[in-house]
């Protein structure tokens, strides 16, 4: 996924970069608009406030009528609770937030060419399911700490509840492996998105968290 996300880049000719996934609706008529604007300011910006289609399988059967009202850009009909659940909520054995409820990157997001370029983009070490995404939001946090825009109170999106396969976890466990290995290569112990967020879940915790020599 990283890889493809990079040839897209290359193929595109903005400074500013927008992605967005196929299982993703932006429900905002003015949100390029205003990552415009914003982009004046900050480099790079995600955390939509991200809604789930609800109740499981109701968008398979309803398709058309989703389809339309995105075209009819009827924001109200997409985001009554009767059909999309905002799912907010602390893991409370760990005190993690699940961020479901924020979009990441290349789920909902920008970034300026120039910034993307200098990290390097995407990377294609991680393969199928996984944390390409993450690493890429630690090398553009690392590389610029203070150019990140949380688009959490300016744009809503609505992204389609599918079913999880099991084979895309078994990838995740061994891509945040890799992840981890990472990480610890370039001597951060953690990279923890939650406060990028605005979460604070642990006193004294930190966004980076660097091994001490």
């Amino acid at each position: 996924r990283g890889e493809a996300r990079d040839i897209g880049v290359r193929s595109s000719n903005g400074e500013v970069i927008v992605f967005l996934d196929d299982d993703t609706m932006i429900c905002d008529e003015h949100a390029i608009s205003k990552i415009a604007i914003f982009s004046l300011k900050k480099d790079f910006g995600f955390g939509a406030k991200r809604f789930w289609t609800y109740p499981p399988k109701y968008f398979e059967l309803n398709k058309e009528d989703y389809y339309n009202n995105i075209s009819l850009k009827n924001w109200t009909w997409l985001l009554c609770p009767e059909r999309s659940i905002l799912p907010i909520g602390l893991i409370r054995e760990s005190g993690e937030r699940e961020l479901f409820d924020f979009s990441f990157l290349a789920n909902f997001g920008y970034v300026k060419r120039e910034l993307f370029e200098k990290v390097g983009g995407f990377t294609g070490m991680f393969k199928g399911y996984g944390l390409e995404d993450d690493y890429l939001i630690y090398k553009l946090y690392k590389e610029s700490p203070k150019s990140f825009y949380l688009l959490r109170e300016e744009i809503s999106v609505l992204h389609i509840n599918h079913p999880i396969n099991k084979s895309w976890l078994d990838e995740a466990k061994k891509n945040n492996k890799l992840y981890m290995g990472l990480l610890r290569k370039e001597g951060v112990k953690s990279f923890n998105i939650n406060i990028i967020f605005g979460i604070k879940n642990f006193f004294g915790e930190k966004i980076l968290d660097e091994v001490k020599e």
